[in-house]
Order: C-alpha cells, then structure tokens, then sequence
C-alpha cells in the first residue's frame, strides 16, 4: 500500500524544538520511502523519520535529510507488523521567511514474510514410545 504526505514546516522552527507529524500506516514491511525536496527550500528545511525513540532516516543518529530540488530515496526493509502502525516526522525550518513543504512517500508491503511465534520455538514435551523403553 503507497502512502503520500505533505509536511509543511513553519518559517523559524527551531532545531531545539522540531515540529512532530504522525504518518499512519498499515500492517506490513516497509521497503520504500522517499522524500521530496521542492526548488525553492535551499537546504534549510530539515527532516529525520522516527519509529517510537529509533531514529529510522537518516541512520546516523542526529543526522537530518536535507536538500535542494531532489528526490531522497531508499530501498527499505523496516518491520511495521507490531502497533503502532506509524512513523513520525520530525521537521524543522532554519529559514526566516517561509514556510516550506515536503513530502514523504512511503511504501508498505502487506504481504510481510511469516514472523516465527516464540510459542513455534518453545521445546515440546514428546513421550518415548513404549517399544523404545
């Protein structure tokens, strides 16, 4: 399932305080995420994807995505098949002016190999037969 959102970031949002936007999902893997940077933005708006306290984008912690009329965007293989079913953004904007709006694509796929139960892995209790005693 394919996932668009529009996230516009305040002029003056400061990187002490970013501005926290929830990104609904669905059950599934996701394996694709793309953010788009509009002509105009001049790598002063900034944006990390989070799941609960894991820093998703970029990987390195503390690192922002950033840019100048680009598509930033990965292959991924991120487990969303516990709830929450989201991620958040967290956005600020370094510029003193305007606004400005990105857009984050995601892809969900919902048909997520089989998670092994740890009830699967538990040892069993299997009797001897009689004919090996």
């Amino acid at each position: 399932m394919f996932f668009e959102y529009d996230i516009t970031v305040p002029a003056q949002t400061l990187a002490s305080a970013p501005t926290q936007t929830d990104l609904p999902l669905v059950w599934g893997i996701i394996d694709y995420v793309g953010v788009q940077i509009p002509l105009g933005v001049k790598a002063l708006t900034f944006l990390q994807l989070w799941r609960g306290l894991y820093q998703i984008a970029p990987a390195n912690p503390g690192g922002w995505i950033k840019g100048e009329n680009i598509v930033v965007e990965w292959k991924e293989e991120f487990d969303l098949t516990q709830p929450p079913f989201f991620i958040a953004a967290k956005t600020y904007n370094d510029d003193d002016s305007y606004a400005h709006t990105l857009t984050v694509r995601v892809h969900v796929n919902e048909k997520a190999p089989m998670l092994w139960s740890t009830e699967m892995l538990s040892p069993q209790i299997v009797p001897i037969p009689k004919e090996l005693m």
